[in-house]
This record gives C-alpha cells, sequence and structure tokens, in this order.
C-alpha cells in the first residue's frame, strides 16, 4: 500500500542545507511521497540521517521479530483517535561485520492525536528490498531497529532473533 507522505523535518532540513537543482531551485532531496507503508525503505545514508534527526510522535518498541521474509514489530504509543502512520526507513550503507548490519528507524506520525489511550499494534513490514539490495551475495543480516530492545536476524527464510 502506498501512501503520501511528506515529512516536515525531513523537508525542513533538506531545504535548509541551501542546495540548488539545476533550475536554481531548491533541492528537496529524493521524493519521500511514494513511501511504501508495509516494506521497509531502503534511502541513501544522508537521506536516513535526515529521517532519523527528524521530529517525531512518541511511541516504544517492545520487540522485534523475523518470520521468513516478514519483520513484525510491537509497539505501543499514546493515542487512538485516529489512525497513525508507521514506515520502516533503512540506509543503504551496511556496517562491514560478520554478518553485515543494517540500521532502520521507525517513523511515527499521530497526526495530532491527543488522546490518552494505550495502544498496543503490530506492524509488519517485507524486508525483500534488503535481499534486493544485498543481491546474490545475501545470506544473513543484523536489522538493528531504533528503541527496540533486541536486534533481529534476517536469512530470509527462518525465524530467529538475538537478545
Amino acid at each position: 500500500m502506498k501512501i503520501a507522505w511528506k515529512i516536515g523535518g525531513i523537508i525542513l532540513v533538506l531545504t535548509t542545507t541551501g542546495c540548488m537543482d539545476e533550475t536554481g531551485a531548491p533541492d528537496l532531496g529524493p521524493d519521500l511521497t511514494d513511501i511504501v507503508a508495509d516494506k521497509v525503505n531502503i534511502v541513501e545514508d544522508g537521506t536516513y540521517k535526515a529521517i532519523v534527526n527528524s521530529d517525531q510522535d512518541s511511541f516504544d518498541i517492545d520487540s522485534v521479530a523475523i518470520d521468513g521474509a516478514i519483520l513484525s514489530v510491537f509497539v505501543a504509543y499514546g493515542g487512538g483517535c485516529t489512525n497513525h502512520d508507521f514506515v520502516l526507513f533503512g540506509t543503504d550503507v551496511l556496517a562491514l561485520s560478520y554478518p553485515p548490519q543494517m540500521f532502520t528507524t521507525l517513523t511515527h506520525d499521530a497526526h495530532g492525536d491527543t488522546c490518552e489511550r494505550y495502544v498496543q499494534d503490530t506492524l509488519t513490514f517485507d524486508l525483500s528490498p534488503i535481499a534486493e539490495l544485498m543481491g546474490e551475495e545475501f545470506d544473513t543480516i543484523i536489522i538493528h531497529v531504533n528503541k527496540a530492545p533486541q536486534d533481529a536476524v534476517y536469512d530470509g527464510s527462518v525465524v530467529t532473533n538475538t537478545p
């Protein structure tokens, strides 16, 4: 499911850099309007850092788990009066280790929901873009999700987590 999504903090960060495109207009960086909500969105490292440093609505991650190519993230947050959007971003730069490691960040937009109900939800994300990024050399990768109490190990087929 594709959602049109703008991240105000990212656009602010990218527009204040003073970069111009070939027409002389401000370069707003990559087009973030075609973000896929149910897959990990692999972005360039500079864009990833801007996303990590942008303002986000509060949430907690209770745990993460991988089953095949699906990452489940168990979240909790305040709200309950409107739909909240969560999007998972990963950087295209991997940590060089064995196995390699990918840093991901889960973003949260509460759309101004000020309700105080304690909401618990399970979010699922397709990890196949990671396999596409890794290519033929893909074996196993450790996935770090911001705020998660543990990392997850993705080998594309086995259910596994690390403490």
